[in-house]
């Protein structure tokens, strides 16, 4: 006999609700007592006598076992998911990963939801240890505008250290960086660990490094002996823009100069970006920063456009004489996803606008697709000064995985269903 989408939700809910107790049994979900994992180390705490290696012996094979049977899960819950997928979600896929954006996708459309896992992100600082002054940007939120909720199971603090710098292979502003989980990482099915697991290679960016996505950043282009032109960019009042040489966000690499563009007026410059042949991965978000420069306490908005997306600033709330960066896809907002920015004919535009007094510069641009590391997305961006080995960044996540749905979609299958903080469409059972 069929089941129809109801009936299909109410046995995920308890096939996950099977694997939750089992799971809370073994570890305890760092919550549950009594549960084995803690009687364990209670025994292996009071361990005296010659039998210590044989029943050591017994007890790893005893929590293999454990392991073994929380791993289950997956196995337990993907024929139900497949059904509902078809039944529910008109899933035409076999691959249980497609089969789950095709039910995300229907919820999204539907606007279903489950628990949310419920997650405190924290903000990234380099203690103060660094030598660099660049800034690591993250994207916390989905196309879609969801909180991320994919990533290791318990969090944890993530380390951001500088392996490689100007003398030891990279070049200057594009050093070598490597991100990991500080901590407990993962035992086995067990024992879930404190931190993030694997590692992701990321590297500092200037503007001359995301030239796949943007022509001339860094406005080393920029010819003034007429009328100024500056490649790849359109200028809608030629005259309100100047070459500027002296105050620069940073020197060009390999260079002991660098250009920034001094805007004495309202107006705006544009890229056209099918024009200037750049192409993006439109199943990656894309991050935009702009650094800017209050000359004469400039008045009036900076605004940034990634095609259907502009964010805009209000400069007299800001410090002047100050080289500061403003950004479209960081952080909670979602308009650097395609979903969101994409349009035909789309451009680049950087405007100043409502502007009475005071010029404005800008330079190093950068528009690049971030690096992926435990669910989320990460940008960093050399600064005035650069990194040395050594130097790192540190920010610490942490979730309560109240959602127990969502926890185990995550844990089984690495992805995420739309949440809500209340008032879910499917409950946990």
């Amino acid at each position: 006999m069929a089941a129809n989408k109801a009936e299909l939700w109410s046995q995920l809910t308890k096939a996950i609700d099977i694997m939750d107790t089992t799971y809370k049994y073994f570890s305890g979900d760092a919550s549950t007592t009594p549960n084995m994992l803690a009687d364990i180390k209670t025994l292996e705490t009071d361990f005296k006598g010659n039998h210590i290696s044989d029943t050591a012996s017994q007890i790893k094979s005893f929590r293999n076992s454990a392991s073994s049977m929380i791993q289950q899960g997956a196995s337990l819950t993907t024929p139900i998911l497949k059904e509902l997928g078809r039944i529910g979600y008109y899933s035409i896929n076999n691959n249980i990963s497609l089969i789950l954006d095709d039910i995300y996708q229907g919820m999204k459309d539907a606007s279903e939801t489950v628990r949310y896992r419920n997650f405190t992100f924290g903000a990234v600082s380099d203690a103060g240890v660094a030598v660099g002054n660049g800034t690591v940007y993250r994207l916390l939120k989905n196309k879609d505008n969801y909180d991320i909720e994919v990533g290791a199971v318990n969090a944890g603090i993530t380390k951001i250290k500088c392996t490689e710098d100007r003398y030891s292979g990279r070049s200057e502003g594009n050093e070598t960086f490597i991100m990991y989980g500080s901590g407990l990482t993962n035992v086995d099915n067990v024992e879930l660990g404190t931190a993030p697991t694997g590692t992701a290679t990321i590297f500092a960016l200037t503007s001359q490094d995301c030239t796949s996505y943007l022509t001339d950043g860094s406005f080393d282009t920029t010819d003034d002996t007429g009328t100024i032109t500056i490649s790849g960019w359109s200028l809608d009042t030629p005259a309100n823009f100047l070459k500027e040489t002296t105050t620069t966000y940073r020197n060009t690499r390999g260079s002991s100069t660098g250009v920034s563009i001094e805007i004495t007026a309202n107006s705006y410059m544009t890229q056209n970006i099918a024009d200037e042949g750049h192409t993006f991965n439109s199943s990656k978000p894309t991050m935009m920063v702009v650094r800017y420069y209050r000359k004469a306490s400039c008045d009036g908005n900076l605004k940034i456009t990634l095609g259907n997306e502009t964010v805009t600033l209000d400069l007299t709330t800001v410090a002047n004489a100050t080289w500061l960066d403003l950004t479209l896809g960081t952080g909670t907002d979602d308009g650097g996803w395609y979903q969101q920015w994409g349009k035909d004919d789309a451009t680049i535009k950087i405007e100043l606008e409502s502007n009475t007094t005071g010029t404005l510069l800008v330079d190093e641009v950068l528009i690049t697709q971030p690096t992926f590391y435990d669910g989320k997305y990460y940008l960093l961006t050399a600064g005035t000064t650069d990194y040395l080995k050594g130097d790192y960044f540190t920010f610490t996540d942490s979730v309560l995985n109240t959602g127990r749905i969502q926890y185990f979609i995550n844990k089984m299958f690495g992805k995420m269903l739309p949440h809500a903080t209340t008032g879910e469409t499917y409950p946990d059972a």
